[in-house]
Formats: C-alpha cells, sequence, structure tokens
C-alpha cells in the first residue's frame, strides 16, 4: 500500500498539469497547497462581501479544478467501496459520469483506486475546499449578472439563487484541460439561469421559453431593419430578414426557405401580438393613493344594481295593483306585461289587448287602458306624498 501511494505521488508530480495554451505545468501537490492558500485569504476577506473579493488567476483556476476533480474521484471510489461518506454532490446527475470520464483520461487517476481510505478522505475533504472556493471567488460574477436583470420583476434574491444554480452547473462541466479560463464560461452559465429565472417569474402569465427566443429575434430584427430602411420594418420584411439569416447561417443558397415565408409571417404576427406586458389588477398607479382596480368599472356590479333597482320598482308596481280595482289593474298586466302572475310577463299591443278582453274594438281597448293608467298614476303619486294608502 504505501509503495502504491508512492508510485501515484510520483505520476502526480510529472503530469498532474494542464497541457494547452501556454499554461505553466503544474503539479498536484502545487495544486493542493494554492488551495490551501487561496481557502485562507477567502476566510480573512469573508467579511468584505461576495462582490468584494477578487477573481482567480488561470492557475489558481488549474489548481483548484485538479484538486476538486481529484476529490470527485475518490469520493466515488469509497462509495464504491460501501463506506459512508458526504458525497461531493453536483448540480445535475449526467455530469458526474462526464466529470469521472475526464479526471480517469487525466495521467495518474487510475492509480487513486489503490489507495487507502483515509488518504482518500483527505482527498474528499481537498475538493470540497477546492469546490468553495471556486464558488466564493466567482460571486462577484453572480451578483453583477443579477443587477443586470433587476430592472424586471423578479426579486433580486431570486435572480442570485439561479445565477448562482448557473455557477454550480458551470463548476461541473468546466474542463479546465481546453485551456480556456472558467470566469469566461461561468459569466454564459449564470446569464442563461438568471435569464430564464426572468422568463419564466417576470410576467404573471408565464410564457414558454422558445416563446421568449423568439420575442428577442423579433426585436432585434426590427431594430436593425429600422437602421437601414429609416423606417419601422414591416411584418413581412421582418419575416425575410429571418429566413435570410436562417440561410446564410445554415450556408444555404439564398431563396432556398422561400416557401417557408408564410409560416414564418404568421409566426412574427403572433410573437409581437402575444408580446404584451401583463398588469396587476392591484397594482398602485400615480403616487401610490390607489390602485388599478379601483378605476375601471365592474359591469358585474352594474348589472346586480340594476337588477336590485328593477326588483325594488316590480315590488312597489305589485303594491299599487293590488289596491286599484280588479279591473284596471288586468287592463295594465296585460297592456304592458306588468307583475309576476299569469297575467303579466309581455305587453301586449291593442289588438291582442281587445281580443283578450272579449273581442272588444281597438278604441275601446285603447280607452280601457288610458283609464288604467290614469289610475295607476293617481295611486302613485299618493303613495310617493303619503307614503301609504
Amino acid at each position: 500500500m504505501i509503495l502504491a501511494y508512492i508510485m501515484l505521488k510520483s505520476v502526480f508530480n510529472m503530469a498532474g498539469f494542464a497541457e494547452r495554451k501556454g499554461v505553466a505545468p503544474i503539479e498536484i501537490s502545487q495544486a493542493v497547497s494554492m488551495t490551501r492558500g487561496i481557502w485562507k485569504e477567502f476566510l480573512e476577506h469573508s467579511d468584505k462581501g461576495v462582490d468584494k473579493l477578487r477573481l482567480l488567476k488561470r492557475e489558481e483556476e488549474v489548481g483548484l479544478f485538479m484538486v476538486y476533480e481529484r476529490g470527485v474521484l475518490a469520493n466515488q471510489i469509497i462509495l464504491q467501496r460501501g463506506e459512508d461518506v458526504v458525497k461531493l454532490t453536483l448540480s445535475q446527475d449526467g455530469d458526474l459520469h462526464a466529470l469521472l470520464d475526464r479526471t480517469l483520461r487525466t495521467r495518474g487517476m487510475a492509480a487513486i483506486k489503490r489507495l487507502p481510505s483515509e488518504k482518500l478522505w483527505i482527498y474528499v475533504e481537498e475538493a470540497q475546499m477546492a469546490r468553495e472556493c471556486l464558488v466564493r471567488f466567482n460571486q462577484g460574477l453572480v451578483f453583477s449578472g443579477a443587477h443586470r436583470y433587476d430592472r424586471f420583476n423578479v426579486e433580486f434574491d431570486d435572480l442570485f439563487q439561479e445565477g448562482q444554480f448557473g455557477l454550480l452547473r458551470a463548476i461541473d462541466k468546466f474542463d479546465y484541460r481546453l485551456g480556456n479560463k472558467f470566469s469566461t464560461m461561468a459569466v454564459n452559465w449564470i446569464r442563461q439561469g438568471v435569464g430564464r429565472a426572468v422568463l419564466n417569474q417576470d410576467d404573471t402569465m408565464r410564457k414558454p421559453i422558445h416563446f421568449g427566443e423568439d420575442v428577442r429575434k423579433v426585436k432585434k430584427f426590427q431594430s436593425l431593419l429600422h437602421q437601414q430602411l429609416g423606417r419601422d420594418p414591416e411584418e413581412i420584411e421582418i419575416a425575410e430578414h429571418w429566413l435570410r439569416e436562417i440561410e446564410l447561417k445554415k450556408k444555404l443558397p439564398l431563396g432556398r426557405l422561400d416557401h417557408k415565408l408564410p409560416s414564418f409571417l404568421k409566426r412574427v404576427r403572433r410573437t409581437i401580438e402575444d408580446d404584451r406586458k401583463t398588469v396587476s389588477w392591484e397594482g398602485l398607479i400615480g403616487k401610490g393613493e390607489a390602485e388599478l382596480g379601483d378605476l375601471i368599472e365592474d359591469q358585474e356590479a352594474a348589472e346586480k344594481f340594476d337588477e336590485g333597482w328593477r326588483a325594488l320598482a316590480q315590488d312597489q308596481i305589485e303594491e299599487i295593483l293590488d289596491r286599484m280595482d280588479p279591473k284596471d289593474a288586468y287592463v295594465l298586466r296585460l297592456r304592458f306585461g306588468l307583475g309576476q302572475g299569469e297575467d303579466g310577463g309581455y305587453g301586449m299591443s291593442l289588438k291582442e289587448l281587445a281580443e283578450a278582453l272579449g273581442g272588444v274594438t281597438r278604441e275601446r281597448a285603447r280607452v280601457l287602458s288610458g283609464r288604467a293608467i290614469t289610475r295607476f298614476k293617481e295611486k302613485f303619486t299618493w303613495k310617493k306624498t303619503w307614503g301609504d294608502f
């Protein structure tokens, strides 16, 4: 076991470093020492805030990722041995296999399987320290990325949290062997996480992610065509420009996608029509003295008021009709559809009224109707003046 450890250490000292784009070779012992130094620096400056810590240098990033990947492999070996250990959790399950595959391709990493568990435990603790350093020293990127979208209707804490998730995904996906700087890749993942949070939470009615992408493209084409034409572009011009861009991107002959113009025109119109901001019914307006809902007429409330008024008037009419002569009340019920009984419900013409009264003439029906109306007015005036009959 001791011999295996000595062989592993010699292999790490010879080949445990990044090899591309002129990065100076870093031995694993140097990476561990660098990780402990960065961790100590974080503890000394942790009270300054996440946006005050400096960005890591390229060599420091390489050293941290070397220590982190070695700890992930050690953690997996301990799990395979059936020993209880605090896992190095990753943001996605699929990232573990890719990360282990990259680690095992590194020269010397396969020899780690023969080390004792006590040594593997040390590797796991060092990996946790390296991952925490990568998160803490790059949280300034999350802070600036969240501030960039602070104008939207999303809480800053939610934006920061989504940006933090994007940073963790970037750590799991980054391969330091490609020679790129980690902070460059992290910015893209952070922006993606924060941008998707805005699309999911900004509107009261959530819209699909692809719809937000269509909105950005249409606005981009509108701005570009406005500069070229000196006027607001028409919808068909936007659709044509969209097709031309796809043809150039896929290196297709110009006009190859003209048969798709009707569908893209419909897509542009739907995007422009649906890109409307929702307004909260309880949103404050002016100086915050009133809500939007207070200034909008409630049609249902108006109908209920009218129904109540009609019901009250109908009760008063019924009360007057009950105190009138039954013949006059009967004529009024038939002529104007008054009352709730069988005699009421709809108004009759003079001809229909004459037939209902036993076949009298229309003139006689008109006289009876006029006399009943006069007596009804007298009763109504009496009730309005004296309050009772």
